[in-house]
């Protein structure tokens, strides 16, 4: 009974200081991620203990214990289940130290105008190259039929730019949708609407989701969703509860059927889907999360390294992040990761895929007391990009001002990706998660102030009292927007678009 005693206080706690961040913060953001801190850590010991204890959780984890190794309720689950608590409570105390107590929808400032067709030029392109990169695996896995998670998984030497690229177009077409979704008088990011827009994401939206599921991949998708879901609400000064709720039923539906899918071959894909009962679509999407086996695979690593007591090399994942700076075609033999030493002494089988947490990459490093120093650390940086939000009206750039704009949203969402890996995944959410993102949305707003520059200079005068004035007049009245500092004034005598 120590084990549910030790689960319940640790999961009080981390509610407690939940509400405690709440009620400074008042963002559904911090909540959010807290949730998935908890859910990717702790989640999945409720039901162990329960099987461990001769119950029955009917949660199908064995082929875990069978591929890595049994779990056994003693002295190493026991730390196990303490150091998982103290990382997610390290994490909270660090957020309540740093955040200030600035309500997140408050006027943050002009809203960031940014090109939509930039950013859909920008996802088609950077999807196209992807699927080229990873096209001849797909092609391998209809002929010798397999599925294509299992042909394209670090098949190829251009994996690791396939997976940046495909992400990359996902969190940037699910920001460009959300802007258009929000409403008329956005707070952060806005950008002119047309029906051809519309056709646009539902035809990008639509192929890239169609890739992913042939590839077998859900945390791409999650990761885009989780985006737009935050920038939306957001971004957003009246939202529209009932659509939301739909969208994210649609997208848990479309997670479901990639995980359905993914283990089947490519060619008998189209055979299965035919007969699939759309029916208990939605009982089983929210089984996704109810019966997934997502909470185990990374709950089991820090009992791992306890039960095979492992040596801790002390700052390893740092040595190895700063040589991933130089790609691989260019230094074959880079220090390894400490993904690869944990894999090694707990005598994991070749080329089979495991998971690392977070926190057992700190302990990995530092011992008992990286565990604790992790969380810090990990709050430390979630709360800047929460700063660096509240502080979004000094941006000096348009960069800047992208930055403070996604910065907390993209973390967030992020996070599913952190805390399934050691230290060295803060270089994924540097590049990936962060830099990319930020940057192609600052040009798709630097991109529209040239345009409207040079519609402003090449059109020919106008009367203010002209059909077309007035509509643009009444259009910025209706949607009660600010002159846009982005844009130049326009010259005497001279409409712009």
């Amino acid at each position: 009974m120590e084990y549910y005693e030790v689960l319940t206080c640790a999961t009080l706690v981390i509610a407690a200081l939940a509400m405690a961040l709440w009620v400074r913060t008042r963002d559904f953001s911090v909540i959010l991620g807290i949730a998935v801190l908890y859910y990717w850590s702790l989640y999945g010991a409720w039901f162990l203990i329960t099987d461990k204890l001769g119950g029955s959780s009917g949660r199908l984890y064995g082929y875990l214990e069978a591929k890595m190794f049994a779990i056994s309720l003693d002295e190493n689950y026991f730390k196990t289940l303490v150091y998982y608590g103290v990382f997610i409570i390290a994490v909270e105390l660090a957020l309540l130290f740093l955040v200030k107590p600035a309500p997140p929808r408050q006027a943050t400032g002009r809203p960031l105008w940014v090109s939509h067709g930039y950013l859909l030029l920008f996802a088609t392109s950077a999807g196209l190259v992807s699927y080229l990169l990873i096209r001849p695996y797909i092609s391998e896995a209809l002929q010798i039929g397999l599925s294509g998670y299992k042909a394209t998984r670090d098949s190829s030497p251009y994996f690791s730019i396939h997976q940046v690229l495909n992400r990359a177009a996902l969190i940037v077409v699910a920001i460009g949708f959300a802007t258009l979704c929000s409403d008329e008088r956005p707070r952060l990011i806005a950008a002119e609407r047309r029906h051809s827009t519309i056709a646009a994401y539902i035809a990008v939206i639509g192929g890239l989701f169609s890739f992913n599921f042939v590839l077998g991949n859900k945390n791409e998708p999650l990761n885009a969703g989780l985006v737009a879901c935050l920038l939306y609400i957001y971004n957003s000064r009246r939202l529209r509860v009932l659509s939301l709720v739909a969208a994210v039923t649609a997208g848990m539906s479309g997670l479901w059927l990639i995980d359905h899918f993914r283990a089947y071959p490519l060619a008998e894909v189209a055979q299965q889907f035919a007969s699939l009962d759309f029916s208990s679509l939605l009982g089983d999407s929210y089984g996704l999360v109810n019966a997934s086996n997502e909470p185990f695979a990374a709950h089991f690593s820090m009992y791992g390294a306890l039960a095979y007591h492992i040596v801790p090399v002390f700052g390893q994942s740092f040595v190895s992040l700063a040589a991933s700076m130089v790609p691989r075609l260019l230094w074959e033999a880079r220090p390894a990761d400490v993904y690869t030493y944990y894999a090694a002494s707990v005598g994991a089988i070749s080329g089979q895929g495991y998971t690392i947490h977070h926190a057992t990459g700190w302990y990995l490093n530092f011992g008992a007391a990286g565990v604790p120093l992790g969380g810090i650390t990990l709050g430390c940086v979630w709360g800047g990009c929460l700063n660096a939000y509240r502080n979004r009206a000094r941006a000096a750039s348009p960069w800047g001002l992208a930055f403070r704009t996604l910065a907390p949203w993209l973390f967030v969402a992020f996070l599913p990706n952190l805390i399934r890996a050691g230290i060295e995944s803060y270089k994924a959410l540097a590049f990936e998660g962060l830099l990319i993102p930020v940057t192609v949305v600052a040009l798709a707003g630097w991109r529209r102030k040239r345009s409207v520059a040079r519609s402003t200079v090449a059109e020919p005068a106008v009367s203010l009292g002209s059909r077309r004035g007035l509509g643009s007049a009444r259009a910025a009245a209706r949607a009660g927007l600010a002159p846009d500092r982005q844009t130049p004034p326009p010259a005497p005598g001279l409409q712009t678009s």
